[in-house]
C-alpha cells in the first residue's frame, strides 16, 4: 500500500471542522473553524462573561450553573455532531513538567505511576488527575511529558461540559495549546514562549510592560505571535486562545 494512498485516505476521513473552548476564571471563549483553501476559516468566534468566578476555592452550584449556561449559549450547536472539540483550562490550574529518564517505563500505567511519583517529589499534594506523553529522545535521555490537574475542578469542568451536551476530545492547559499552535515557529531556533491570558493580564498596557521587561533582559527582542501564523485571523486576545484550542491536532 503506497504512502500517498494512505495520506489521501487519512485526509478523506479527517474532520473538515473543529472547535475550541477556553474556560477562564471569569469568561468562556469559543471558536469554530472549517477547512477552506488549504487552511482554516473561522465560522464563529465568541465569548461570554461568567456570573460566578471559577477556579477559586471549591466548586459551587452557582459556578456550575454559570458555566453550563455559557457553554449552552456558545457551543449549543455542537450537540450530536461529529466534531473535534478541544477545551483549554487556565495554566494555574495545571502543573506541567518534562522528565528526563535513563529508561522509559514500557506501559502507560507505569509511566503514569512515575509521573505521579515525580510530581509528588515536587511538592504536589491533594487529589490530582495525571496524564503523560512520551516525547522524542534527547541524545541518550528519554523524555516523558507530564501533566497534573486539580481533580475537583477537572471533574467540575467535565460534568459541566456533559450537562451542556459538549463532548470534549481533550482537556489541556492554555500554554500547551499555544506551544502546539506555534510549534513550527518556535522550533526554528532556541527561545521561550510567554503566554498571557486575558483573565490574568489586561491586554494592552500590562502586555506592553511585560514585553518591555523581557526585552530589557534578553539578547533579542520578543516577537508577538497570534493564530494568524497558522492561517486564521483573530479579533481579540480571548479568541486567540480559543483558536489555538481549535487548531489542536
Amino acid at each position: 500500500m503506497s504512502r500517498s494512498w494512505i495520506e489521501r485516505a487519512r485526509r478523506s476521513f479527517a474532520p473538515d471542522a473543529s472547535a475550541g473552548i477556553v474556560i477562564g476564571r471569569d469568561y468562556v471563549g469559543f471558536a469554530h473553524l472549517a477547512a477552506a483553501d488549504g487552511g482554516w476559516r473561522a465560522q464563529a468566534l465568541a465569548e461570554a462573561k461568567l456570573d460566578a468566578p471559577l477556579f477559586s476555592g471549591e466548586p459551587s452550584a452557582p459556578a456550575a450553573a454559570s458555566l453550563i449556561a455559557a457553554l449552552q449559549t456558545l457551543a449549543g450547536g455542537l450537540k450530536r455532531r461529529y466534531l473535534p472539540v478541544h477545551v483549554s483550562l487556565p495554566d494555574a490550574l495545571v502543573r506541567i513538567a518534562t522528565f528526563e529518564l535513563d529508561h522509559m517505563p514500557k506501559t502507560r500505567a507505569a509511566q503514569l505511576d512515575l509521573v505521579r511519583l515525580r510530581f509528588g517529589r515536587m511538592g504536589m499534594n491533594g487529589a490530582h488527575v495525571y496524564a503523560c506523553q512520551q516525547l522524542e529522545r534527547d541524545a541518550d535521555k528519554y523524555l516523558l511529558f507530564g501533566m497534573a490537574g486539580e481533580h475537583a475542578w477537572q471533574r467540575f469542568v467535565s460534568e459541566a461540559l456533559a450537562r451542556a451536551g459538549v463532548v470534549a476530545w481533550s482537556l489541556s492547559a492554555n500554554v500547551c495549546r499555544q506551544f502546539n499552535c506555534f510549534h513550527d515557529r518556535l522550533t526554528q531556533a532556541s527561545g521561550a514562549l510567554v503566554a498571557l491570558a486575558p483573565d490574568a493580564w489586561s491586554p494592552g498596557e500590562e502586555t506592553d510592560s511585560m514585553a518591555g521587561a523581557l526585552d530589557a533582559r534578553l539578547r533579542e527582542p520578543c516577537a508577538r505571535l497570534s493564530p494568524e501564523v497558522a492561517g486564521v485571523k483573530t479579533q481579540s486576545a480571548a479568541s486567540a486562545l480559543s483558536l489555538a484550542a481549535a487548531l489542536e491536532r
